[in-house]
């Protein structure tokens, strides 16, 4: 009888933790993605980033946040 009730909760309690890791290694391999498809594409962006900051050469506000882009690439 208290298999009867207990049961029932424990496949529940399974069910959503099994959701959860999909749910999880679905979004890492998203994130993977989006890191390669950057990593491909870094040339053109320090490019970009680099001629915004020959562009703006008097702003030092857009000087430093081009700065930190480049940091981060």
């Amino acid at each position: 009888m208290i298999l009867a009730f207990v049961a029932p909760i424990m496949v529940l309690k399974f069910m959503v933790t099994f959701a959860q890791i999909i749910l999880r290694k679905a979004g890492q391999k998203v994130r993977i993605f989006r890191i390669k498809d950057i990593m491909k594409q870094r040339k053109v962006i320090i490019e970009k980033i680099t001629e915004r900051m020959e562009k703006h050469k008097d702003d030092e506000n857009i000087q430093a946040e081009c700065k930190k882009e480049l940091e981060m690439m």
